[in-house]
């Protein structure tokens, strides 16, 4: 089984949480660096760092954290 470590402990800089939010509302990784002016490498950089930081597996649980913690309220 996976570690159960507290997702409240992980802090994620703003910038990750603009990435992580942009992920979460379907963007591309072409259109999150467009919108962000940074490059395509960059943005694919953010996507694998955030999946290792809050240790889920894909996508899907980058977008079940942005949920949990509120991104897409506002």
């Amino acid at each position: 089984m996976f570690e159960n470590k507290k997702q409240e402990e992980v802090h994620l800089t703003d910038r990750e949480k603009q990435v992580l939010k942009l992920i979460a509302n379907e963007y591309t990784t072409q259109e999150i660096a467009d919108e962000l002016f940074l490059s395509k490498h960059t943005i694919e950089s953010y996507r694998k760092n955030l999946i290792s930081k809050l240790q889920v597996k894909n996508l899907a649980g980058l977008t079940k954290h942005a949920i949990k913690i509120g991104l897409l309220d506002s």
